[in-house]
């Protein structure tokens, strides 16, 4: 297997610098990367799915009950 590294994108967010190995027919089966690029990778996906919980958790709320009733419900083991 080979290696190539490619250019980096104009205007990033984060620049990264993959070496993508190619097999003997030069088709692409992975990349490698530094690893403090890989946690960046990492630390952003996490953001991206908070902010998807957030979005998910405003478009779910489709009913409000009274305070004192989700207290109840709460003791009475029917909210978790």
């Amino acid at each position: 297997m080979n290696t190539s590294t490619t250019t980096a994108r104009k205007n990033p967010i984060i620049n990264f610098h993959p070496s993508i190995i190619v097999d003997a027919n030069n088709h692409k089966k992975s990349v490698v990367l530094p690893y403090d690029e890989w946690e960046k990778i990492l630390e952003m996906m996490e953001e991206f799915d908070e902010i998807r919980a957030y979005e998910n958790a405003k478009v779910e709320v489709d009913e409000f009950i009274p305070f004192e009733q989700a207290v109840q419900e709460i003791y009475a083991g029917k909210i978790v």
